[in-house]
C-alpha cells in the first residue's frame, strides 16, 4: 500500500496461490482508496490469469478500524 496524500491511497498485489487440495490461482489486484477517519473506502480491479480460472472483477471495499 502506498499513501499518495493525506486521505488517497493505492493498493497493488500479485497473489500466485498454490495448495494441493485446491486449484491453482494467479491474481493481479489494483486499488484506489480514501481514509474517511474510522473508516476506508476503495475500489479496484481484480484480474485472475494463468492458473485455473480466467476471469476478471471490480471490487469496492469498505474497512474499518478499532
Amino acid at each position: 500500500m502506498s499513501d499518495r496524500s493525506d486521505r488517497i491511497f493505492v493498493t497493488k498485489q500479485v497473489l500466485l496461490e498454490r495448495s494441493n487440495e485446491s486449484p491453482d490461482s494467479n491474481r493481479f489486484e489494483s486499488e484506489v482508496g480514501y481514509y474517511f477517519g474510522l473508516f476506508d473506502v476503495s475500489i479496484g480491479y481484480r484480474e485472475e490469469f494463468g492458473g485455473a480460472y480466467e476471469e476478471s472483477a471490480y471490487l469496492t471495499a469498505l474497512t474499518t478500524r478499532r
